[in-house]
């Protein structure tokens, strides 16, 4: 991306004023109390082992992403009555500031690595999972994502490679491991030749969401690869029913419902990857959006614990992204009217103009876009640095960071992503919540590596939780 991005104006959709925010604050706290005591009387039960575990990852969900979910939402989260909160460390061992490789490869085998590793120590030695443990004793195992499946965080859960961008060998990989259930994109990962080998390693395939429901049942393997790249963001999605992408939560609700038909405990991994995607961008609304559809699939989860009675749920974040400022300036009744992502406008404007049109012909279908559906007025300065950018990824974090300024939300200046490694996280400490049997070992500060050595003791798999330090 280009380095001037100092001189950015503010497009600024109109405002309610402050009392919409007075009303939202009654909102969230009357809803607070309603959504706390909905869950609290479930929570860990004493001497009780859970037989399954459930975890689910929001990429780049940190603290401010949790918040703007929630005021977007003008309601309490359903994570906000989960009964056991705590704090995880995310730093890796190449800084404090980690990428989705090494900070999943410690969220799945209890090491902290160096950033872009999968599944490796830092002496390149392979390392066990928590679901290399469960497969050993027994269990099912399955990743759900809205990223590519071959991606970082569900890739560290079956995968081991010196470098993240492998995905190739990855996907090899996810053919070989013992997982019971993979659904996601990541499609063109799959050549036809792979695809016969999947089914020679006894997976189902399916690629639209109505193949979900008609393989409810099957006592095979189940693979789900529904779009060529990562899946799209929630308010780019068509809303009727002939959509052929299913959400996060459908893809959960059919791994749930197929590792339930095999008969035996399991462990599953959930990501809602598409909140870092946002960050990336510097998309606010998306960001808002993708934390509701992660807080929607945590109900779900919820949900088929409370009848399974022997469910762990844990939930926490690799790591936030964005540096994400919310300003007293923030407009959720303004926010609320946008309707597509700045990568979807970025994308369409591109197509619509075609590849043979002058940077001029482009800005008017950016600026045209941008105004249609984010409420966004991008000034002549705002265009110039947009058209300076080289990638539809650029175009769009610098379309992102315009409307989401006019909005009152505020991301690391775009000159600085430009330098950082992880193109653009930071190191924020995440929450975690948790709820069910064990779940009480989940309160406190701790490392990362923590939470899958306190899995792996509540499942049985180790003797204790390794009770790590906050300093190393």
């Amino acid at each position: 991306m280009s380095h001037d991005h100092h001189n950015l104006e503010r497009a600024r959709p109109s405002r309610r004023g402050l009392m919409l925010s007075a009303l939202l604050v009654i909102t969230l706290v009357a809803g607070f109390a309603t959504t706390t005591q909905h869950l609290a009387h479930s929570a860990d039960s004493d001497g009780l082992k859970p037989r399954s575990v459930v975890l689910l990852i929001g990429d780049g969900f940190g603290p401010s992403q949790v918040t703007l979910a929630r005021h977007f939402a003008q309601r309490p989260l359903i994570l906000d009555g989960m009964p056991v909160t705590g704090r995880a460390l995310t730093a890796s061992l190449t800084g404090p500031v980690t990428d989705s490789a090494a900070a999943t490869t410690a969220l799945a085998s209890g090491t902290r690595t160096n950033n872009r590793v999968i599944g490796l120590d830092a002496d390149g030695h392979e390392l066990e999972t928590i679901f290399d443990q469960a497969h050993g004793r027994g269990l099912s195992t399955g990743v759900v994502t809205n990223m590519r499946l071959t991606h970082a965080t569900p890739a560290c859960f079956y995968a081991h490679a010196r470098h993240r961008q492998q995905e190739k060998l990855i996907a090899s990989q996810l053919l070989t491991s013992t997982l019971d259930v993979a659904l996601g994109g990541g499609s063109r990962y799959f050549t036809d030749e792979m695809r016969e080998e999947a089914a020679q390693a006894g997976f189902h395939l399916v690629t639209e969401r109505h193949d979900l429901t008609q393989a409810r049942g099957s006592e095979t393997r189940l693979l789900g690869l529904f779009t060529p790249g990562h899946m799209s963001y929630t308010i780019d999605l068509p809303t009727d029913d002939a959509r052929r992408e299913p959400t996060l939560a459908e893809m959960t609700a059919a791994a749930l419902d197929h590792l339930a038909q095999l008969g035996k405990p399991f462990m599953l991994m959930v990501e809602g990857g598409r909140i870092d995607h946002a960050g990336h961008r510097h998309d606010a609304t998306s960001t808002a959006q993708e934390g509701l559809a992660f807080d929607d699939t945590v109900s779900l989860v919820l949900d088929f614990a409370r009848n399974a009675e022997d469910v762990l749920v844990v939930v926490t974040a690799d790591h936030a992204t964005g540096g994400l400022a919310l300003t007293e300036h923030l407009d959720i009744a303004a926010m609320r009217q946008v309707t597509a992502s700045a990568q979807h406008v970025v994308d369409t404007a591109l197509e619509d103009a075609g590849k043979d049109a002058s940077p001029d012909e482009v800005g008017k279908h950016i600026w045209s876009l941008a105004k249609e559906h984010l409420g966004c007025t991008l000034t002549p300065a705002n265009l110039k640095l947009v058209l300076a950018e080289s990638s539809a990824r650029a175009k769009a974090t610098v379309v992102g960071h315009i409307a989401s300024l006019g909005l009152g939300a505020i991301y690391i200046p775009l000159q600085e992503q430009d330098r950082q490694l992880t193109g653009g996280h930071d190191g924020a400490d995440v929450p975690v919540w948790a709820w069910g049997p064990g779940a009480s070992a989940f309160s406190g500060t701790y490392q990362n590596t923590g939470i899958p050595k306190r899995i792996a003791a509540a499942l049985g798999l180790a003797k204790q939780a390794d009770q790590e330090s906050t300093t190393r």
